[in-house]
């Protein structure tokens, strides 16, 4: 896995946690999540259809929602009950 790929899941897993400190409200939590996995999506579209010299890429949508799903998975790991 390259640098770029890494930035991407860094980028997308600052996101997610920016998400889950910033929301106390566990509705409003899932729906901002979503919201990131559109925002992942998306932004490579974008980029492939209206950004000269710039394509987008599956890999870096791949990585994008690993970020996420990584911030997930801490989540659900060190919940306190």
């Amino acid at each position: 896995m390259g640098a770029d790929k890494l930035a991407h899941m860094a980028m997308y897993a600052i996101l997610g946690s920016l998400v889950i400190w910033t929301t106390s409200v566990r509705k409003w939590r899932y729906l901002l999540f979503m919201f990131a996995f559109v925002l992942a999506g998306a932004t490579e579209v974008i980029q492939d259809l209206f950004v000269l010299n710039r394509t987008g890429d599956v890999y870096d949508f791949i990585a994008n929602c690993l970020g996420l799903f990584i911030v997930l998975f801490l989540l659900k790991r060190f919940k306190k009950t």
